[in-house]
């Protein structure tokens, strides 16, 4: 089927002096890891998280048929994942020193202008939805962790169990996967802003991410927004982590765009 995929990404430092954020898209698959554990650890963690995803999703089926598939694939995702930090992190058969939260979608085009989204969330980075003629959906947990706790579940920690969600979108439709740090802005302006869907997603990813730090937030802010739509044919694209910067992307060959 011909798809079109446009993504846009922003990752603001807020107070804190180094950024422990990371995400990438690869379409079909777009990912968000919030690193924890201090600047050095938390962003190792997240970087190898992010990493192994990468490397797996690269071989993963065309199409998931039946839809179980996706989420039992999905779920290998994590498990390898948090295997990768874990080993690659772990003090002496201690904790881990670095922890990371992950949130994951996946997208698979079916029929006219539908487009089914799958959700895979490790902890409190929040992931929303908004189709044609529907409002945003927030598909992953709806409140963040309390200043000075850690999520309950982490991958590279004993739980990291994933909680999975499966959608039904008419096109066009975003999706947008943040780090907690975006809750520092209210409900209602999170939502008048992922819902705007006349906005570009670089404009809306920087305008939230900003507006969040603005609300005084004090955390790292990381937003990848990515519409949907049905359109011309072409290679996807993909913006691939940098190994140490503090921004989690590369710039795309063309500007945030697939075609």
């Amino acid at each position: 089927m011909l798809v079109d995929v446009e993504y846009g990404y922003a990752s603001l430092l807020g107070r804190r002096t180094s950024n422990q954020d990371r995400g990438a898209c690869a379409p079909p698959w777009a990912f968000v890891l919030d690193g924890v554990g201090g600047s050095l650890h938390g962003a190792a963690a997240a970087q190898l998280g992010l990493a192994q995803l990468l490397l797996d999703a690269a071989v993963a089926p065309a199409t998931f048929d039946p839809p179980a598939a996706r989420e039992s694939f999905m779920a290998e995702l994590v498990e390898a994942a948090h295997r990768q930090v874990s080993s690659s992190l772990g003090s002496g058969g201690g904790s881990p020193t670095g922890q990371t939260t992950v949130s994951m979608a996946h997208f698979q085009f079916s029929g006219d202008s539908v487009v089914s989204v799958a959700v895979a969330a490790v902890g409190d980075s929040p992931v929303w939805v908004v189709g044609r003629d529907s409002a945003p959906v927030l598909v992953t947990p709806a409140r963040g962790t309390p200043r000075g706790e850690a999520p309950t579940g982490l991958l590279g920690a004993g739980e990291h169990k994933a909680q999975f969600s499966c959608l039904t979108l008419a096109c066009p439709a975003r999706l947008v996967l943040a780090t907690d740090g975006i809750l520092a802005l209210d409900r209602a302006a999170r939502a008048g802003v992922v819902g705007d869907l006349r906005a570009r997603p670089q404009e809306c990813a920087t305008r939230l991410a900003e507006a969040a730090i603005q609300a005084g937030g004090r955390d790292n802010t990381t937003v990848l927004v990515v519409d949907l739509w049905r359109g011309s044919s072409g290679l996807p694209g993909t913006l691939l982590p940098t190994v140490d910067g503090d921004h989690a992307f590369d710039a795309p060959r063309q500007p945030g765009s697939v075609r």
